[in-house]
């Protein structure tokens, strides 16, 4: 989780990592970041990333070490909320060195919904077996309300003017608009408001940015409550200035526009009871010109009102809890609930002082610190294990309109307890990873060819990927952009079904052949989104077939095929009555596709992929025992490849013969596609072998290098 600083952008929780060492009657105090050692270099092999540590005024070097477990065909054990940070600090003088490392971190519990719910944020030091831990957490308060006092409204915009607010940039034109129609098309709007981007920008021309400050005023309510849409985007935010200050600050929901219903409005509430009395003035922040997104605002009104009822714990997304642990039970470890933010690192060497500690919502950060002392004779080196573990369950995404939670949910109750599950099991954790890892770049291939072809593994541990609390996995195209795990983008992958093919089974069974889903039982269809829109993509359905043959290769016996070939023969068989109903191999008609329009033609890239399709559906029908299905589908393939051959190659490579019905139709046509060979990539994948002439393979991929 994290917050957003009065420009938008978002704020690093308060966190970090420090030595204190003392040698020859020198003590030195170094931050292990950019403003320490003089000399830092990082190595990113994911899984493990390594980053050594150095400095002429520093007696010890360190290294650290810092991974989640990854163990591949382990899902559940590759998917804890967790990363473990070893330093390894050793002594290369000729000296006895004593010193400590300690860590600390800002507890982010609650850190966007405090802005508008009361509580306080709670740290506390635990002591389990073989670890102690800083745990911080959060608890929600009832609201009050003093019902004598009416509310006061310091804009709702109806005006039609920004006479209340210092207006800077462009972004938010001269005057309010309304946001009911185009672009904006809102749901829940009426009258006018303020809305950064009013017009639209051409492709290509600088987006305007800017702000609205309000005019200052006197806090006289325990809270201030508006309307906020879109402002997601970096360099978005609403914020809440005393003397000059961020106070409060959030930024918009991670709402998609939805294409049927529109943009909408969300409530947002900063509870300022704390605040009654000070002058305050509001600032609206559009100031990325990067990005497409815009901010919309309204009805900005100073209330008592409790503002309906207390959302329960399990509503909020950012309600949980983290913990940061130090692995070991022994005398030398320092620890502290509460240390001052602003005298860092120094406060976390203090004397350890293990009492719990509270602030309320908006009385500023609760940082804990944890360390370890140690003392190293010349060549002597000591291992410091962390471990950070969170734990927010009640993820929520707004496509799908609903809770879905995480999967980590249900196997905890706070992040505590995922800390002593990998500390229980850290050695077994630890060598199957590093055995990975090892194993990856034990090779003769060069260094630089192992990391970009295993690098992009990564997403599968960011906010691109998502387990669901039932196990679902749902994936985006990028950081929450292009929803419903796209199967003409998801289609690309492969290392997921070779590293956790589970993950594919999942798709397969909770999704793409799941009618109410992704399926359409009566004709086959496959929503290339899920249930998140209701059509398909004709290389997306094609790479769902040869996915589901990946995924039997890749399991234990003959059960998911036996309980999926059905749903595969139909979805098979859509793509042919559909898009190739003269069955010669070769799609035509609207072929909706990846780069996000229909095509028209015979188009090299997307009938080569169904072809691919065509022979792995033959190949699962052959175990199913469907071999009069095997034999028709491999038949339609043949003739595919056979028109492929003799008139969409040019002698340099894959073109696409176009349809005189549709001479607008987006397409490459005689240029170099980039993505003809996708198929013939996927046959080698999943063991079809060649499925084109190999010839005019290499020739093709000759012609893609230049």
């Amino acid at each position: 989780p994290v917050g957003r600083s009065a420009e938008g952008i978002y704020n690093k929780v308060i966190q970090g990592f420090a030595i204190r060492t003392t040698s020859n009657g020198t003590t030195t105090t170094m931050p292990l970041n950019r403003d320490g050692p003089a000399d830092i270099k990082f190595q990113g092999q994911y899984p493990v990333g390594t980053v050594n540590y150095s400095d002429v005024s520093l007696p010890v070097q360190v290294r650290l070490e810092a991974f989640s477990p990854f163990i591949p065909l382990d899902l559940e054990n590759s998917s804890y909320p967790a990363t473990i940070l070893e330093f390894i600090v050793t002594n290369p003088s000729n000296t006895r060195v004593e010193g400590e490392l300690t860590g600390w971190m800002e507890n982010a519990s609650c850190i966007d919904s405090r802005n508008y719910v009361p509580g306080e944020l709670r740290n506390r030091i635990v002591r389990r077996g073989e670890m102690t831990a800083l745990v911080a957490s959060a608890a929600l308060k009832p609201r009050t309300a003093d019902t004598a006092r009416s509310d006061i409204v310091l804009d709702d915009f109806e005006s039609g003017t920004f006479d209340n607010w210092k207006v800077t940039g462009t972004a938010f034109g001269n005057a309010p608009v309304s946001p009911v129609g185009k672009p904006w098309r809102f749901s829940n709007a009426t009258g006018m408001a303020a809305c950064s981007q009013p017009e639209s920008v051409p492709q290509g021309s600088p987006r305007p940015t800017g702000r609205l400050i309000s005019k200052p005023f006197q806090i006289e309510r325990n809270a201030i409550t508006f309307r906020l849409a879109g402002g997601y985007a970096d360099g978005s935010a609403v914020n809440l200035l005393v003397d000059g200050r961020v106070v409060r600050s959030t930024r918009g929901l991670l709402a998609k526009f939805h294409y049927a219903s529109g943009h909408k409005f969300n409530d947002v509430r900063f509870d300022v009871s704390d605040l009654q009395g000070r002058n305050a003035q509001i600032e609206v922040v559009d100031e990325n010109p990067e990005t497409s997104g815009r901010i919309v605002v309204d009805q900005f009104v100073f209330t008592d009102r409790p503002g309906g009822e207390q959302p329960p714990e399990q509503t909020l997304p950012d309600y949980g809890s983290m913990s940061l642990a130090i692995v070991g039970s022994d005398q030398s470890q320092t620890f502290h609930a509460s240390v001052p933010s602003g005298s860092l690192p120094e406060a976390a060497f203090s004397a350890s002082n293990s009492a719990p500690a509270s602030v309320g919502f908006g009385s500023g950060p609760l940082v804990g610190a944890l360390g370890r002392k140690f003392a190293l004779e010349p060549g002597q080196k000591t291992k410091i294990t962390y471990v950070l573990t969170w734990y927010f369950p009640n993820l929520k995404l707004n496509e799908l309109d609903r809770t879905v939670g995480r999967s980590y949910g249900p196997r905890f109750t706070s992040a505590v307890g995922v800390a002593q599950r990998i500390v229980e099991n850290l050695g077994r954790f630890e060598d199957q990873t590093r055995l990975w890892w090892d194993t990856w770049y034990d090779s003769s291939l060069p260094w630089w060819f192992l990391d970009r072809t295993f690098l992009n593994t990564s997403i599968l541990a960011t906010s691109t990927s998502y387990l669901f609390a039932d196990g679902r996995f749902y994936g985006y195209e990028g950081y929450y952009q292009g929803s419903g795990t796209c199967t003409h983008v998801w289609g690309y992958t492969q290392a997921p079904g070779r590293l956790f093919p589970e993950i594919e089974r999942r798709l397969r069974e909770r999704v793409d052949y799941r009618p109410g889903v992704g399926f359409v039982a009566d004709t086959g269809e496959i929503y290339c989104r899920g249930d998140t829109n209701n059509r398909d993509a004709v290389d997306g359905q094609a790479g769902v077939i040869l996915r589901t043959l990946l995924a039997h290769e890749m399991s234990p016996d003959d059960a998911f095929l036996k309980r999926n070939y059905a749903a595969m023969k139909k979805a098979m068989n859509y793509l042919t009555e559909t898009y190739d109903s003269d069955r010669d191999g070769i799609m035509t008609g609207p072929q909706a596709n990846t780069l996000d329009a229909q095509w028209y033609g015979k188009i090299t890239w997307l009938s080569l992929h169904y072809q691919a399709a065509l022979r792995a559906a033959a190949e699962m029908a052959d175990e199913a025992g469907d071999h009069a299905y095997a034999t028709e589908a491999r038949a339609i393939a043949d003739r595919g490849r056979s028109y492929v051959e003799q008139h969409l190659f040019n002698g340099e490579y894959f073109i696409q013969e176009p349809d005189p019905e549709h001479p607008d139709s987006p397409g490459v046509f005689t240029g170099c596609e980039y993505s003809q060979m996708l198929g013939q990539s996927w046959a080698y994948q999943v063991g079809l072998g060649q499925i084109v002439d190999p010839k005019e393979v290499r020739t093709a991929l000759n012609s893609l290098w230049r």
